[in-house]
Protein backbone atom coordinates (compact mmCIF):
# COMPACT_ATOMS: atom_id res chain seq x y z
CA UNK A 1 0.00 0.00 0.00
CA UNK A 2 1.63 3.60 -1.16
CA UNK A 3 2.12 5.94 1.61
CA UNK A 4 1.95 9.86 1.18
CA UNK A 5 5.86 9.68 1.44
CA UNK A 6 6.03 8.11 -2.02
CA UNK A 7 6.96 4.19 -0.52
CA UNK A 8 4.98 1.39 -0.61
CA UNK A 9 4.41 -0.94 2.84
CA UNK A 10 3.60 -4.38 2.94
CA UNK A 11 3.45 -7.98 5.24
CA UNK A 12 4.87 -11.33 4.70
CA UNK A 13 3.26 -14.16 6.65
CA UNK A 14 6.74 -15.38 7.32
CA UNK A 15 10.84 -14.75 7.31
CA UNK A 16 12.04 -11.96 9.76
CA UNK A 17 14.19 -12.14 12.72
CA UNK A 18 11.60 -14.16 14.65
CA UNK A 19 10.33 -16.33 11.21
CA UNK A 20 6.93 -14.88 11.45
CA UNK A 21 6.61 -11.97 9.16
CA UNK A 22 7.90 -8.42 8.59
CA UNK A 23 6.51 -5.41 7.99
CA UNK A 24 8.05 -3.75 4.86
CA UNK A 25 9.11 -0.86 2.89
CA UNK A 26 9.96 -0.36 -0.35
CA UNK A 27 11.03 2.79 -2.10
CA UNK A 28 10.45 2.34 -5.97
CA UNK A 29 12.68 5.49 -6.91
CA UNK A 30 15.67 3.92 -5.34
CA UNK A 31 14.25 0.32 -5.43
CA UNK A 32 15.11 -0.70 -2.13
CA UNK A 33 13.70 -2.57 0.23
CA UNK A 34 13.55 -2.26 4.19
CA UNK A 35 12.42 -4.39 7.27
CA UNK A 36 10.43 -2.24 9.37
CA UNK A 37 8.53 -4.63 11.72
CA UNK A 38 10.17 -7.57 12.68
CA UNK A 39 6.41 -9.93 14.06
CA UNK A 40 7.55 -11.29 17.39
CA UNK A 41 4.59 -13.47 18.76
CA UNK A 42 3.62 -11.28 21.96
CA UNK A 43 2.70 -8.54 19.53
CA UNK A 44 1.00 -10.17 16.44
CA UNK A 45 2.47 -12.65 14.11
CA UNK A 46 1.51 -14.06 10.49
CA UNK A 47 -0.23 -11.80 9.06
CA UNK A 48 -2.67 -13.19 6.47
CA UNK A 49 -2.89 -10.63 3.49
CA UNK A 50 -1.66 -7.66 2.73
CA UNK A 51 -5.44 -6.27 2.21
CA UNK A 52 -5.20 -6.23 5.89
CA UNK A 53 -3.47 -3.02 5.79
CA UNK A 54 -4.78 0.51 4.99
CA UNK A 55 -3.44 3.89 5.48
CA UNK A 56 -5.55 6.77 7.49
CA UNK A 57 -5.03 10.12 6.23
CA UNK A 58 -6.24 11.54 9.29
CA UNK A 59 -3.45 10.36 11.74
CA UNK A 60 -1.07 9.28 9.20
CA UNK A 61 -1.27 5.47 10.55
CA UNK A 62 -1.07 1.94 8.96
CA UNK A 63 -3.70 0.42 10.33
CA UNK A 64 -3.48 -3.83 10.03
CA UNK A 65 -4.50 -7.53 11.38
CA UNK A 66 -2.02 -10.28 12.60
CA UNK A 67 -3.58 -14.34 11.96
CA UNK A 68 -1.85 -15.15 15.16
CA UNK A 69 0.50 -13.75 18.31
CA UNK A 70 -1.13 -11.34 20.72
CA UNK A 71 -1.51 -11.80 24.59
CA UNK A 72 -3.45 -15.02 23.54
CA UNK A 73 -2.12 -16.08 20.35
CA UNK A 74 -5.30 -15.72 18.39
CA UNK A 75 -4.33 -12.58 16.58
CA UNK A 76 -3.60 -8.54 16.73
CA UNK A 77 -5.51 -5.86 15.31
CA UNK A 78 -2.50 -2.97 15.33
CA UNK A 79 -1.36 0.44 13.96
CA UNK A 80 1.99 1.40 12.52
CA UNK A 81 3.33 4.96 12.12
CA UNK A 82 6.15 5.36 9.96
CA UNK A 83 7.15 8.83 10.57
CA UNK A 84 8.02 7.96 14.01
CA UNK A 85 8.44 4.49 13.38
CA UNK A 86 6.02 3.30 16.33
CA UNK A 87 4.26 0.10 16.04
CA UNK A 88 1.57 -0.20 18.53
CA UNK A 89 -1.41 -3.01 19.09
CA UNK A 90 -4.81 -2.08 19.71
CA UNK A 91 -6.99 -5.21 20.12
CA UNK A 92 -5.88 -8.53 21.58
CA UNK A 93 -7.98 -10.92 19.71
CA UNK A 94 -9.92 -13.90 21.94
CA UNK A 95 -11.98 -17.05 21.37
CA UNK A 96 -15.12 -15.16 22.56
CA UNK A 97 -15.51 -12.51 20.94
CA UNK A 98 -13.17 -13.61 17.77
CA UNK A 99 -10.61 -14.98 15.95
CA UNK A 100 -9.03 -15.78 12.96
CA UNK A 101 -8.90 -12.40 11.13
CA UNK A 102 -8.05 -13.69 7.30
CA UNK A 103 -9.82 -11.14 5.51
CA UNK A 104 -8.96 -7.00 5.11
CA UNK A 105 -9.86 -4.10 6.78
CA UNK A 106 -11.26 -1.18 5.78
CA UNK A 107 -11.44 2.78 7.46
CA UNK A 108 -14.14 5.77 7.60
CA UNK A 109 -12.32 8.21 8.88
CA UNK A 110 -14.19 11.61 10.18
CA UNK A 111 -13.66 15.22 9.69
CA UNK A 112 -13.34 15.46 13.46
CA UNK A 113 -10.74 13.06 13.71
CA UNK A 114 -13.02 9.94 14.67
CA UNK A 115 -12.29 6.84 12.79
CA UNK A 116 -14.09 3.74 12.75
CA UNK A 117 -11.91 0.39 11.54
CA UNK A 118 -14.20 -3.08 10.22
CA UNK A 119 -13.08 -5.78 9.88
CA UNK A 120 -14.49 -10.11 10.26
CA UNK A 121 -12.91 -12.73 12.65
CA UNK A 122 -13.49 -15.86 11.00
CA UNK A 123 -14.16 -17.90 14.32
CA UNK A 124 -16.10 -17.21 17.91
CA UNK A 125 -17.32 -18.44 20.53
CA UNK A 126 -19.20 -21.80 20.86
CA UNK A 127 -20.84 -21.68 17.44
CA UNK A 128 -17.51 -20.65 15.97
CA UNK A 129 -19.44 -18.57 13.33
CA UNK A 130 -17.44 -15.62 13.42
CA UNK A 131 -18.21 -11.86 14.09
CA UNK A 132 -17.96 -8.31 12.26
CA UNK A 133 -15.94 -5.86 14.19
CA UNK A 134 -16.04 -2.41 14.55
CA UNK A 135 -13.21 -0.33 16.31
CA UNK A 136 -13.55 2.86 17.11
CA UNK A 137 -11.37 5.43 17.71
CA UNK A 138 -12.24 8.49 19.53
CA UNK A 139 -9.84 11.25 18.73
CA UNK A 140 -11.82 13.70 21.71
CA UNK A 141 -10.83 10.51 24.29
CA UNK A 142 -7.35 8.97 22.32
CA UNK A 143 -9.69 6.21 23.46
CA UNK A 144 -10.49 2.45 21.22
CA UNK A 145 -13.38 1.19 21.82
CA UNK A 146 -14.67 -2.29 20.09
CA UNK A 147 -18.63 -3.76 19.03
CA UNK A 148 -18.52 -7.09 17.76
CA UNK A 149 -21.88 -8.46 15.43
CA UNK A 150 -22.23 -12.60 15.53
CA UNK A 151 -23.09 -13.97 12.38
CA UNK A 152 -26.30 -16.11 12.70
CA UNK A 153 -25.64 -19.59 11.35
CA UNK A 154 -25.29 -22.06 8.68
CA UNK A 155 -29.01 -22.41 8.02
CA UNK A 156 -32.17 -20.64 6.08
CA UNK A 157 -34.55 -18.72 9.22
CA UNK A 158 -38.03 -17.18 8.22
CA UNK A 159 -36.44 -17.60 4.29
CA UNK A 160 -33.86 -15.77 5.25
CA UNK A 161 -30.15 -16.46 4.00
CA UNK A 162 -27.99 -16.79 7.80
CA UNK A 163 -24.37 -15.91 7.06
CA UNK A 164 -21.14 -17.61 8.97
CA UNK A 165 -16.93 -17.64 9.11
CA UNK A 166 -16.81 -14.30 7.09
CA UNK A 167 -13.92 -14.74 4.60
CA UNK A 168 -12.12 -12.43 1.83
CA UNK A 169 -12.29 -9.06 1.69
CA UNK A 170 -14.54 -6.40 2.90
CA UNK A 171 -15.51 -4.02 -0.44
CA UNK A 172 -17.05 -0.39 0.15
CA UNK A 173 -19.96 0.35 -2.29
CA UNK A 174 -19.71 3.58 -4.14
CA UNK A 175 -23.73 4.22 -2.84
CA UNK A 176 -25.15 7.84 -2.07
CA UNK A 177 -28.29 8.00 -0.09
CA UNK A 178 -30.75 10.27 1.99
CA UNK A 179 -29.39 7.97 5.52
CA UNK A 180 -25.64 9.07 5.47
CA UNK A 181 -24.69 5.97 5.28
CA UNK A 182 -21.71 4.05 3.86
CA UNK A 183 -22.23 0.44 2.65
CA UNK A 184 -19.73 -2.56 2.70
CA UNK A 185 -20.35 -6.36 1.00
CA UNK A 186 -18.37 -8.91 1.90
CA UNK A 187 -18.26 -13.19 1.70
CA UNK A 188 -19.38 -15.72 4.32
CA UNK A 189 -20.60 -19.12 4.29
CA UNK A 190 -24.26 -20.08 3.97
CA UNK A 191 -26.25 -23.24 4.46
CA UNK A 192 -25.09 -26.38 4.92
CA UNK A 193 -23.41 -27.30 1.56
CA UNK A 194 -20.11 -25.09 2.16
CA UNK A 195 -21.13 -23.01 -0.22
CA UNK A 196 -20.61 -18.69 -0.10
CA UNK A 197 -22.51 -15.88 -0.24
CA UNK A 198 -22.56 -11.79 -0.36
CA UNK A 199 -23.77 -10.40 2.55
CA UNK A 200 -23.95 -6.28 2.70
CA UNK A 201 -24.02 -4.05 5.62
CA UNK A 202 -24.14 -0.44 6.53
CA UNK A 203 -22.47 2.11 9.21
CA UNK A 204 -24.78 5.04 9.85
CA UNK A 205 -21.91 8.24 9.67
CA UNK A 206 -23.64 10.25 12.14
CA UNK A 207 -23.40 7.48 14.93
CA UNK A 208 -20.95 5.52 13.85
CA UNK A 209 -22.56 2.16 14.20
CA UNK A 210 -23.29 -0.43 12.27
CA UNK A 211 -26.64 -1.22 11.66
CA UNK A 212 -27.66 -4.36 13.26
CA UNK A 213 -31.20 -5.05 11.36
CA UNK A 214 -29.77 -5.82 7.91
CA UNK A 215 -28.50 -9.52 5.77
CA UNK A 216 -26.30 -10.22 8.97
CA UNK A 217 -28.91 -11.29 10.71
Amino acid sequence: MKHPNGKYYGMTYSGGSQGLGVLFEWNPIANTYQVKHNFSGVGGSTPRSNASLRYCNNDGYFYGLTEGGGTNNYGVLFRYKVTTNTYEVINNFDYNNGIVPNGSVQLLEYTNGDLNILYTLCLSNSNNWGTLCNTRYTNSTAAFTTTYHSFSGLYFYNNTMQFSNPKGEIIRLKTNNSNNDAQFMGMAKVGSQNLYALYSFAVNKLTKQIYTNTSLN
